[in-house]
């Protein structure tokens, strides 16, 4: 099982049926024995650069950062757990409303697609490779056509 535990409030454009749609389908491409709950918290562009500063280096906004069980950012005393913890995430929605104009997508798409990508580096997915590119991104982009019910050719295919 995979569920979503939030320790901020969803942006405008997500509802919970969006993140519960996307943790069903996370089900679907995650092996089951590394599901569990994923913490997710939503802050600004100026916490988002300080994390990505003191955990990678990186002193510069981005939009979602990925934290594994044994990270030292890990969030376990914000939420409580009752499933096995896959680790916590932390986006930035200004960052990604942005990104979202820019592109000429919805928000809400960016969002949920923010959320998928990082919950499969949770799941140990990877794009280090070509390879590994491909199959992530078909994974994520499959997800999230079907939260948002996009009907296109790039994201024709299961789940």
């Amino acid at each position: 099982m995979v569920r979503f535990v939030l320790s901020s409030p969803l942006p405008a454009p997500l509802r919970a049926r969006d993140l519960f749609r996307l943790a069903r389908l996370l089900e679907q491409v995650i092996p089951k024995k590394s599901q569990g709950e994923i913490g997710v918290r939503f802050v600004s562009e100026n916490e988002i650069r300080s994390m990505n500063h003191i955990y990678r280096g990186k002193n510069q906004a981005t939009d979602v950062l990925s934290f594994e069980v044994h990270a030292p950012a890990f969030m376990h005393k914000i939420v409580e757990r009752s499933l096995l913890a896959m680790g916590d995430l932390v986006v930035c929605p200004s960052f990604a409303k942005r990104e979202a104009q820019r592109r000429g997508i919805a928000w809400r798409e960016e969002l949920l697609r923010l959320l998928a990508h990082g919950s499969l580096h949770l799941a140990g997915e990877d794009h280090e490779t070509a390879k590994e590119e491909a199959r992530m991104f078909a994974k994520q982009e499959r997800m999230v056509a079907s939260v948002v019910g996009l009907h296109h050719p790039l994201y024709a295919g299961t789940v």
